[in-house]
Parts: C-alpha cells; sequence; structure tokens
C-alpha cells in the first residue's frame, strides 16, 4: 500500500492508469482501500477505531430527553411518520422513525440516539474519505477526530437534529467519487451517485456540493467509459431523490403530525425548497454580510483553534488537483455566501458544510506536515495534540446527559394551564417543546396548542389559514382571538404580552411561565402562585447552566417572575428579576432588547439605554432597537442622541412615518417648533393616520 502523500512521479504529470494526481511527489488520491486481505482490516480497523471514539464521547454526553430548537417537532415528526418543517426531511423522518420503536427508554432519547450513531458513522467514514485524500491512517484518524469533536458538528451529534445524518451520506458519497476515480470500478461512481441523492432527499443543503461534484465528474468524464454507465449513475441519482414522494404520500393518508399539507406538485416544490423561509435569505445589507463574514471566522476559530495553520498548507497541497480543489471549493464558497445572507438564530449549523470542506483540507496539511517532520515523534505529537485540545476545548458546552431543562420548562407551562385551555405561542422554541410532550409523550391533551407565526399548529385558525397571505393571516387571527375570548367556553394564554388583542373586558395577568387574557367574570389568579412553588435559583445552580439554548430558557424564568413582581407592585423585585434575565444571556441580542424594553417600560433610561447598546453591538441590523434608543435619548434629555439613533432606524427600515413624527418631537423639546411641525407634515403625508403626529399638530 502506497504511503502518505509519496509518489515517483515529477511534478505535474498524471497518472492515467490510476487517476492520481501528484504535485512534487505527492499523491493526493492516496491508497486504494479496502482491497481484501490485511489491508482491509487495517483501514476498517481504523475506521472503526475513529467510530467507536467518537461514538463514547457522543452516549457520555447524549441528551436524555427533548432539546430546544427544531428538536421537539423532529421527534414528533419521527415518531407519529409524519411531514417535518421544510424541506420536509423524509429520510430522516422513516430511518428516525424505526429508532423511535426501540424499547430504549424515553422516544426523545432514541431519536437522539440517531444522531450520535449516524454521527459517529459518518467520523469513520470520514478516515476513509481523508484517507482517500492521501493520508496515512494515523493522520486520518486524527483528522477524523478532529472533525468529530469539533465544536459545531459535536452539538448536532447528541440531540435529535438531522446534520449528522447529512454528512454520514455526504462522506460515503465523496469516498466513493474519489474511490472511483482512482480506478476502483464504476461501482464506486454508482454508489456515491445513489448516497448523494439521498442526500438531497435528505437535506436540501447537499445541494451546496452540486456544481462541486458535477465538475469533479466532469473533469474525469473519460473514465465514464460506456452510456451505459452514465445512464446507471443519473438513474440512481434520481432513485435517490424519490425519497421526496414520501411527503405527498404521507400527507394524504390521514391523522399524524403535518407541518403543510402537500396538496399538489407547487405545495411539494414550496415545500423541499423552503420557501417558507425565502424572505430570510439574502435580505441583510452589506454591513451586516460582512459582520456574519467575521462571526463565520470566530467560528472557524472556535471550531477548529490551531489547526487553522495548517489550512493553508492543504490549501497549497491540492490546488494543484484541479477537480477535487474545485469540488471542494465551490463547496466551500457557496454555503459561506448562503449562510451569511440567511437571517436565522441557529445559523452556525448552516456553516457545517463548509466547515467541513475546512476539515478535510486542514487534514491534507497535517498529512504534508507528517511527511516533512523528523524525527517522526514530533509529528505524532502534533497529530496527537489536535484531537486532543478539540475534545477539552469542546466538551464542556456539548455535555447534554443532565440536560433536562427543555422538559422541566414545558412541564411547567402545560401543567400550570386550566383544564382545556388554548395556549397560543409565537415562536417555535416553546411550541416545539410542547408538541413533544404532547403528541409524543401523551401529557395534557385536553390543552390546544395553536401557534401564531408558522404553518404548523395553527389548524385552529381554519383548514385555509396556512395558505393565506401575511395580512389576511393577521386578521383571520384577530378575528378568531376574539371570537374565543368574547365566547368565554375555555380559558385563553398567550406566550407573549402583546400579543393578546386589546378589547374591553379583557386584562391580562401573568400566571406561571405564560399570561393568561382574562373575561370580566373570570376570578383573577395570584400572579406569584406558581413562583411560591418553582424557583429559578435551584434550576441555575445545574451543571448545564452553560448552554445559550438552555440560558435563554433560564432568562424566560426570570422574565416571568419579574412580569408577576409587577403585577402585584413589586418593582424592585421585578427589576432585580429582569437584571439577572439580561446576565443569564449576555451574548443575545433579543434577550439584551427585551432588558432595555422592561426598563424603559419602567422609566429607568439609563439602565434601559445600557442594554439596548448591547442588543446593537450584538446585532446591528435591528431598526426597533436603534428607535428604542433614540426614544430612551429623547426621555433622558440627550436630544441630539435621540437624532443619530432615529436617523440609524429610518436607514435600517424602521417606518418612516414614525421616525419624522419621532423627529418631530425632538426638535420641538429643543424649541424649533416650526421644524417639528415640518416633520409632523411629512409624517402625516406618508400615514394620515399616524395618531402621534395628528396629536401633536392638534397642539393635544
Amino acid at each position: 500500500m502506497r504511503g502518505p502523500l509519496e509518489g515517483p512521479l515529477p511534478r505535474g504529470t498524471h497518472n492515467r492508469e490510476g487517476g492520481s494526481f501528484r504535485r512534487g511527489g505527492h499523491s493526493l488520491h492516496g491508497p486504494r482501500l479496502l482491497r481484501g486481505g490485511g489491508g482491509m482490516r487495517k483501514e476498517v480497523s481504523f475506521a472503526l477505531a475513529a467510530g467507536c471514539a467518537s461514538l463514547v464521547a457522543y452516549l457520555a454526553t447524549l441528551c436524555p430527553t427533548v432539546y430546544v430548537v427544531g428538536s421537539g417537532e423532529l421527534i414528533t415528526s419521527a415518531y407519529k411518520l409524519g411531514v417535518a418543517h421544510p424541506t420536509g426531511y423524509p429520510l430522516y423522518c422513516l430511518v428516525a422513525h424505526i429508532f423511535s420503536s426501540l424499547p430504549l427508554g424515553e422516544v426523545a432519547r432514541r431519536v437522539n440516539l440517531f444522531s450520535a450513531l449516524a454521527a459517529s458513522a459518518s467520523v469513520g467514514w470520514t478516515y476513509l474519505l481523508v484517507r482517500a485524500l492521501g493520508a496515512n491512517p494515523f493522520v486520518s484518524l486524527a483528522g477524523s477526530l478532529l472533525w468529530a469533536f469539533s465544536g459545531t458538528f459535536w452539538s448536532q451529534a447528541v440531540i435529535a437534529e438531522v446534520y449528522s445524518f447529512l454528512f454520514l451520506l455526504l462522506s460515503v458519497s465523496l469516498w466513493a467519487f474519489l474511490r472511483w476515480r482512482s480506478g476502483d470500478g464504476e461501482r464506486f461512481l454508482l454508489l456515491g451517485a445513489y448516497l448523494y441523492g439521498l442526500a438531497l432527499s435528505h437535506h436540501l443543503m447537499a445541494v451546496l456540493f452540486g456544481p462541486g461534484v458535477a465538475w469533479f465528474l466532469w473533469r474525469e468524464r473519460r473514465r465514464f467509459g460506456e452510456v451505459r454507465t452514465s445512464a446507471w449513475a443519473l438513474g440512481l441519482f434520481l432513485l435517490g431523490i424519490t425519497t421526496y414522494l414520501y411527503l405527498p404520500l404521507r400527507s394524504r393518508l390521514g391523522p399524524s403530525f403535518v407541518w403543510t399539507p402537500i396538496r399538489n406538485l407547487s405545495d411539494l416544490i414550496h415545500h423541499i425548497s423552503g420557501g417558507e423561509y425565502g424572505p430570510r435569505m439574502f435580505s441583510f445589507p452589506l454591513p451586516m454580510v460582512l459582520s456574519n463574514f467575521l462571526g463565520y471566522a470566530e467560528l472557524l476559530w472556535k471550531d477548529l483553534g490551531p489547526g487553522l495553520v495548517l489550512l493553508p498548507l492543504g490549501i497549497w497541497v491540492l490546488h494543484r488537483d484541479l477537480g477535487l480543489s474545485g469540488l471542494l471549493g465551490v463547496a466551500w464558497t457557496l454555503d459561506v455566501v448562503f449562510g451569511a445572507n440567511y437571517d436565522v438564530s441557529d445559523v452556525q449549523v448552516f456553516f457545517l458544510p463548509s466547515l467541513f470542506v475546512v476539515f478535510l483540507v486542514t487534514a491534507v496539511g497535517l498529512a504534508w506536515v507528517w511527511d516533512k517532520l523528523r524525527p517522526k515523534v514530533l509529528a505524532v505529537l502534533a497529530s496527537s495534540f489536535l484531537p486532543l485540545w478539540s475534545f477539552s476545548s469542546h466538551l464542556y458546552t456539548n455535555d447534554l446527559h443532565e440536560n433536562r431543562i427543555a422538559e422541566r420548562f414545558g412541564m411547567d407551562i402545560l401543567e400550570n394551564l386550566a383544564p382545556k385551555a388554548l395556549l397560543l405561542t409565537r415562536g417555535d422554541d416553546m411550541a416545539f417543546i410542547l408538541l413533544y410532550l404532547q403528541k409524543v409523550r401523551g401529557l395534557r391533551p385536553d390543552v390546544t396548542l395553536v401557534s401564531r407565526n408558522s404553518r404548523a399548529m395553527s389548524e385552529p385558525y381554519g383548514p385555509d389559514y396556512r395558505w393565506l397571505s401575511p395580512r389576511d393571516k393577521a386578521f383571520r387571527r384577530r378575528w378568531k382571538e376574539l371570537r374565543w375570548l368574547s365566547e368565554g367556553r375555555r380559558p385563553v394564554y398567550y406566550e407573549v404580552e402583546a400579543d393578546v388583542p386589546r378589547v374591553r373586558g379583557v386584562k391580562v395577568l401573568p400566571e406561571g411561565l405564560v399570561f393568561r387574557a382574562l373575561r370580566e367574570w373570570e376570578e383573577a389568579p395570584d400572579p406569584l402562585d406558581f413562583w411560591r412553588r418553582c424557583d429559578p435559583d435551584s434550576l441555575e445552580d445545574l451543571p448545564f447552566y452553560k448552554d445559550i439554548w438552555v440560558r435563554k430558557i433560564l432568562s424566560d424564568y426570570r422574565l416571568a417572575q419579574g412580569r408577576a413582581y409587577l403585577a402585584v407592585g413589586d418593582t424592585l423585585r421585578a427589576k432585580e428579576c429582569f437584571r439577572r434575565m439580561a446576565e443569564l444571556v449576555p451574548d443575545s441580542r433579543t434577550v439584551q432588547h427585551n432588558a432595555g424594553v422592561l426598563f424603559y417600560l419602567l422609566g429607568d433610561w439609563s439602565e434601559a439605554k445600557g442594554y439596548l447598546l448591547r442588543a446593537v453591538r450584538l446585532d446591528m441590523r435591528d431598526a426597533g432597537t436603534y428607535f428604542l434608543l433614540g426614544r430612551t435619548c429623547e426621555r433622558s434629555g440627550e436630544l441630539q442622541e435621540a437624532l443619530e439613533w432615529y436617523g440609524k432606524a429610518a436607514r435600517w427600515g424602521f417606518p418612516e412615518d414614525m421616525v419624522l413624527s419621532s423627529f418631530g418631537i425632538v426638535y420641538a423639546k429643543m424649541g424649533k417648533y416650526e421644524e417639528a411641525r415640518r416633520f409632523w407634515r411629512n409624517a402625516l403625508e406618508l400615514n394620515p393616520k399616524n395618531v402621534e403626529a395628528l396629536r401633536n399638530l392638534s397642539g393635544r
């Protein structure tokens, strides 16, 4: 078996028999693997070692129950054989359903186990992929474990998510294409084509590798031989994609969890293309895109750390292999551009394809260093250091083996609701946790869960609600919710107080972790009753306190507790809760913004401004934060600074009539009444219903 990055050919020659390009005597295709005898056993042993080592880590840190973000919805979709959120993930639902039926504890843990097994299998195949790139067994083992213990990939291996299965399919597919190029037979081309089709049917993010794969195959087109081989490869690729047919078939079969019914071809294309999320894509202004590129650089350092020094070496070694460097380079570029322009809170996982490419190239750089370092003990130490560093750096943040906070959060909500309640949620985090607890665990079947801002869980608004325009959806929501409140047949709860319709005879009080809309005849609950039974201090002492998603849930406890204290007039304790809420998640724009809003409403301008400035530093694109900073400065007498913040709010898309009206208020406070009236008139030209401008112009 040929050694790592070795070969007798002179610079720039191409081995037409084996397909190996060598630059300066360095083979980029590596040995022919899994042939038979001792070589095969050795490669399988190393691949198993990589997979088993990662599996031990994943099992030791596996989340025991439902997690936050999309975990609850994916578990429910798999368990019920439903249709998940776009792009539907049909292959995931089918395979995860098998795991959800195993007698291995809670359903959520079974599906989490599927993620761990898929991730560890992908690590084993990443070892073979790095070997196919030309690295020796020890370097390939180190490179695959460096990827296994990287922070972002590890985080997806211990919860119910789709990404570990995606990288299993991608790693095997890319390995098969490299085996085919090295002359090991057309069966590897067929295997790679089929698995790439399956990867596409599992997660649309695989399409980022499509142009690169096409380029790679075109560069090796002379190897296709007979037309029959190309036809078989295309047919198997299309066969893999046909898994998407599960979505319309399952949608028509009857009761289950279905994100949105697939009624026709247009619905299918809209769902698998992620059309629902189209407005979130490529909507950022240039400063925000540049900021996201910087965030990606920080993510690279966080995940790869000292291994980054090997990246330029890997690029240098690979750049003369136009087929392979094109495949990896195009995939990396497309993913980074897409991720930097995608407006989503957990954007890190959408950078995983480019991170995978970076880790492969880094492994090639490590192989080059191994080839050059003398004595070899230095190469062994360098190769061993990287995965050990990665493991020790990312263990703490990815250890979820005691993490039950999402389950606790959901149960605290459900157990505190009145019988036959309606609960209207705004975001996915709360909705998906409750969905799992109700539909899979069977808790509180009397409660009706309604999602106000997504297609899932929106049936109470009507069967046609999913396909209404945003304006018609808002009208339908208000009409239905007013009807529920006026009928008084069921208790009505809201996740967010601001969502409750402002109507006569209905007041809003905090009740536990949500808000209850009370009719005149209903007895008001004691806002502090829940908090006599629930102590947030005890939750914050638990060992999973470090995770940002968990910290957001803990901050929700403090927010709800503070609102309860406000309801009984205890402003000092309420402020303490709000401060603790902000302290728990200093890295969340939303939490810092909310803290600023709360202190603004309490008239504490200085503290409100501090939190709003933190929110701006975390995310410069939120026009609402800029506007509220303007209002805060205006109230505190910092009039010139208020004008600056209002100007920034306008530049970032805040309604212009409200900005002009606010300019008028500032100029009036400066004593410049003519300028103030001009601004108010301009505001009314844009929006004749601007109440603030009307009131100020009329002198009321």
